[in-house]
């Protein structure tokens, strides 16, 4: 943990960077930073709270905010942190020569500023050139961010190597590539470590390797369902690719291609158009050509990949029928895995990177609730929209409502899920008073994993509605006392997510 009291707004720079956005806006607000010296550092604060919950456009206003509070001699390197905040908001909506042009003028500034800002400029105009398919004056950019690292390694200097091997690949230095791919997936984390994996599985199947890149896919796609990288983002793009591709040499044409087309989807939401003309091009040359290098899939290699696609359109289908379904799925899982690292007494117990295996205390996987959390109201989307959204419209309309986690399991029923997590589907809808559904169980005879779930359901709910942080905690608090939550469960909770504004932050990863 860290200790109570210190600058708040070092206090929230900290809080951003675990993905708790909300605690750290709030932090942020309650500080009184917006007034005096401290206000360009706090609006920029804010606008990055706004960019982890892919808001480019309210991020957007809030770097505007701070570079207007921008004193007149300001701190070495503050005009040069949100100027560049500023060009990456438009990398974020896809306005790739929008941001290439905001860096460019930049580079001015450059001169006054501390070498860690310079590097992470070069890295970040790597990343705009990337985009655009300059790979030459990419490579140049990433060779002068390297010139500003310190020598002991850390984020950016993976950055570096990534980006480095992704324009090595991209121009056909594969062996280049793969041997700084390699080095930087083992000190990776979550989203990070997803794009590493998927870099490694293009490379293979395009230099040939097709058992290499057959592995690669089958870890991403393991790691996709054991870790809380987010599903509402550009992740669920980069595994659709590659098990496309994996696919496509398996021989299952048609597979290939639907796994293909949820890519382009997910690329084109996202604006990465360098992604979306490079997998479009790809699967014109499949269409041209059914030759592949490899030998006809086995049923089971072939299942699996059917199984995968059946599961993301399944999610997929929630996120229609409850816009933001998949970020309170994401928001589940952050929350959990935060209550899960800390014992009852507060202190730390080992956590891991996400991976299967990961304990949540009391015998709970990481990697079997987000199954839970992610699978869990696929029923609904199975329902009249109408029933979703407004369930107590009629009692006919709840009713039928309440019988969406037995439609989900049966929708599931052909899945390989383990037993606890088809409990826990079962169950996410019961109360510890007894008064939730379908079954009306109460206490302990409710599933372990859905006396989680139902905590930090109420809290990811409540941030899905704008609230803030305390404002969500106080909503748990809330259901505590009315006897709906465990209250181990929400003791976990409180010293785990509760306390973050006390100053008490629990390492999660």
């Amino acid at each position: 943990m860290t200790p109570s009291g210190g600058d708040p707004l070092d206090r929230a720079q900290e809080l951003l960077s675990r993905g708790w956005a909300e605690a750290a806006r709030e932090l942020v607000e309650t500080s009184g930073g917006f007034r005096g010296k401290q206000a360009w550092r706090s609006s920029n604060l804010v606008g990055k709270s706004f960019v982890v919950r892919e808001d480019p456009d309210t991020a957007a206003r809030w770097f505007a905010r701070a570079e207007e509070a921008l004193p007149a001699a300001p701190p070495a390197g503050a005009a040069l942190g949100i100027g560049m905040n500023r060009a990456m908001v438009e990398v974020q909506r896809g306005h790739y020569d929008l941001a290439l042009r905001g860096m460019g003028a930049l580079e001015p500034l450059l001169v006054a500023s501390p070498d860690a800002l310079v590097a992470q400029y070069w890295i970040n105009l790597a990343v705009c050139q990337l985009n655009l398919n300059y790979f030459p004056p990419a490579l140049g950019s990433l060779e002068r961010a390297e010139q500003h690292l310190a020598g002991d390694g850390g984020p950016m200097a993976r950055a570096v190597s990534v980006n480095r091997g992704i324009v090595l690949a991209e121009t056909d230095r594969l062996d280049a590539a793969r041997s700084l791919f390699v080095p930087a997936l083992a000190d990776a984390h979550d989203a990070d470590r997803l794009r590493v994996l998927v870099e490694l599985a293009r490379l293979e199947f395009r230099a040939g390797n097709v058992t290499a890149g057959m592995d690669w896919v089958t870890q991403a796609v393991r790691h996709f369902w054991t870790s809380w990288i987010a599903f509402h983002g550009v992740e669920l793009g980069y595994v659709c690719e590659v098990a496309a591709m994996l696919a496509r040499h398996l021989g299952a044409y048609e597979l290939s291609r639907r796994l293909a087309e949820r890519a382009l989807i997910r690329y084109g939401q996202a604006s990465l158009w360098r992604e979306w003309r490079g997998l479009s091009t790809r699967m014109e040359e499949w269409g041209r050509t059914s030759e592949v290098r490899s030998r006809p899939g086995s049923a089971a290699e072939v299942d699996a990949l059917g199984e995968f696609l059946t599961l993301i359109d399944f999610m997929a289908a929630q996120d229609l029928v409850e816009p933001g379904a998949s970020l309170i799925s994401d928001l589940r899982i952050q929350t959990v895995e935060a209550m899960g690292a800390t014992g009852a007494t507060g202190s730390l117990e080992p956590m891991g990177h996400g991976g299967t295996g990961t304990r949540l205390g009391e015998d709970i996987p990481l990697d079997g609730f987000v199954w839970v959390s992610r699978l869990s109201d696929v029923g609904l989307g199975a329902m009249e929209p109408g029933v979703a959204s407004q369930p107590d419209r009629s009692p006919a309309a709840w009713a039928r409502f309440t019988k969406h986690p037995e439609l989900s399991l049966k929708l599931l029923r052909d899945m390989d899920l383990s037993g606890d997590v088809r409990a826990a589907i079962l169950d996410h809808h019961e109360l510890w008073n007894g008064q939730g559904f379908p079954a009306g169980k109460s206490g302990p005879a409710v599933h372990l994993w859905a006396r989680w779930y139902r905590v930090a359901d109420v809290f990811a709910r409540a941030l899905s509605r704008g609230l803030s942080h305390s404002a969500a905690v106080a909503e748990v608090d809330g259901a505590r006392r009315a006897g709906m939550l465990d209250p181990a469960c929400t003791e976990r909770f409180r010293i785990g997510v509760g306390s973050l504004l006390d100053g008490h932050l629990i390492e999660t990863f």
